[in-house]
């Protein structure tokens, strides 16, 4: 048999860490960033957002750094900060620091919360859950200092320590009002938006798993400034890689539409072998969920034939055909190309090649019904026209008394009638549905003869 396989191939990464936060122990563990000309962002607008889980409070405020780009005398740079019972705080420098802290209690402990600081050339705004906690009229213009970006403590002290968790890290080059960070903030970006110059998601490592090569945050914007972890222990539930905010994956989604002859290969090399519509997600190394959701069809042949006394028809209907001769090497017929066939040699076998939307399966060598008639018998059973339309003959020499039974291709028996005894009968067929049929007579001596009938 000829099988013709449809598949769908795509290429993707794949990864283990999943949707993981890093734990700082509040003492010297930090995430060195570097200083590339992408992160020293200047001038009158910018926002830093991320998702915390403290676990206890630094004394004063500027102790517990979120994020930190920070440089004193001069005093440049920007930073997100929290502590002093629960106090926010979001600071830029231009030569002398602008800040805004939130009252205590605005944060709680031991609870995830979303937390952002923006500037717009004439506000500095804080946000909690998406929500606008306060706001201060400032008019500055920040400069970015020469010390590195750092997530979780301060590059020139290592003393400023953030203790508890820190997941998906935001660093944007605008300042992005309520809606945007309301909308965005409970899903990952898999495409990363335009004005976004860091972005940590924080999913390396295995949750509260030994990690100790686990060393790297990657930076999933366009810049890749990717971060290094210092003095962190890297196992256990604390100093590590441990669960993460719970916020929304990010994922693609691809529509397919495709058809298969068989087995289909689905993108994530399961084997799809019937119609319907399937879904497969895949992650890549960013932890980037594709969702593939592929419409498929498959057009399965059936290859089969059925045969009686005198004729032979492909079951497969709407179909190209090509009946072949199995006794000449499957040698092409010339001009059999219909459904139905009438070989011109009864001791022959015959196949057919059937090619049905696209897909092609060759049958088995079928001889016809009734071979164990001789020549005169097979002269004495007949029925003509065949195909036929409002009538049918049945010549039945041999058949004196019995009954001529019709049955559509399900073997539903349409019709039945009473043979005549002149040994020829006449049946009305103009209430049948066009069709194949089975025409069955059957004597009463139990002699029973079988032909395909086509009305037209």
């Amino acid at each position: 048999m000829t099988k013709h396989y449809c598949y769908l191939l795509v290429l993707v990464g794949s990864s283990l860490w999943g949707q993981n936060g890093l734990s700082f122990d509040g003492i010297d563990d930090r995430v060195d960033c570097g200083n590339n000309s992408s992160l020293q962002l200047s001038g009158s607008a910018i926002t830093l957002e991320a998702w915390i889980y403290p676990t206890a409070w630094a004394s004063q405020v500027w102790q517990g750094n979120i994020i930190n780009k920070e440089n004193n005398s001069p005093d440049y740079g920007y930073m997100l900060r929290c502590g002093a019972g629960g106090a926010l705080n979001f600071n830029i420098g231009g030569g002398s620091w602008n800040e805004l802290s939130s009252p205590a209690n605005t944060l709680s402990l031991n609870t995830w919360q979303h937390v952002a600081g923006s500037y717009d050339g004439s506000m500095i705004r804080l946000y909690v859950n998406g929500f606008l906690v306060d706001s201060q009229s400032v008019s500055a213009s920040f400069s970015s200092a020469l010390q590195e970006l750092t997530i979780g403590n301060w590059s020139n002290d290592n003393s400023r320590g953030f203790s508890g968790i820190i997941d998906e890290v935001r660093i944007w080059n605008y300042a992005r009002n309520r809606s945007e960070l309301f909308n965005a903030m409970n899903t990952e970006f898999c495409t990363v938006p335009s004005g976004l110059v860091a972005y940590y998601q924080l999913n390396e490592g295995l949750a509260a798993q030994p990690n100790s090569g686990v060393t790297n945050a990657s930076d999933l914007s366009a810049n890749a400034n990717s971060g290094s972890l210092v003095n962190f222990a890297l196992s256990g539930n604390s100093s590590n890689w441990v669960n993460g905010s719970g916020i929304n994956p990010a994922f693609d989604f691809t529509q397919v539409i495709d058809s298969t002859c068989t087995d289909y290969l689905g993108p994530s090399g399961q084997i799809y072998d019937t119609t319907g519509i399937y879904l497969d997600t895949l992650q890549n190394q960013d932890g980037c969920d594709s969702i593939i959701e592929t419409d498929l069809r498959v057009n399965s042949v059936d290859a089969s034939v059925n045969t009686t006394s005198n004729i032979m028809v492909a079951a497969q209907n709407n179909a190209l055909y090509q009946w072949l001769d199995c006794d000449n090497g499957l040698a092409p017929i010339n001009g059999a190309n219909a459904q139905l066939f009438s070989p011109p040699n009864a001791q022959s076998s015959y196949a057919v090649i059937v090619n049905y939307r696209g897909c092609i399966d060759t049958s088995d060598c079928y001889f016809l019904d009734g071979l164990n008639l001789d020549d005169s018998q097979r002269m004495a059973v007949s029925l003509y026209p065949n195909p036929g339309k409002d009538h049918l003959s049945i010549k039945h020499l041999s058949i004196n008394k019995g009954l001529v039974r019709i049955y559509n291709l399900v073997g539903d028996l349409v019709y039945q009638q009473e043979l005549a005894s002149k040994g020829e009968t006449e049946v009305d067929t103009k209430s049948l549905p066009k069709g194949f049929y089975t025409i069955q007579l059957e004597s009463r001596e139990g002699e029973s003869h079988s032909f395909l009938w086509l009305h037209e």
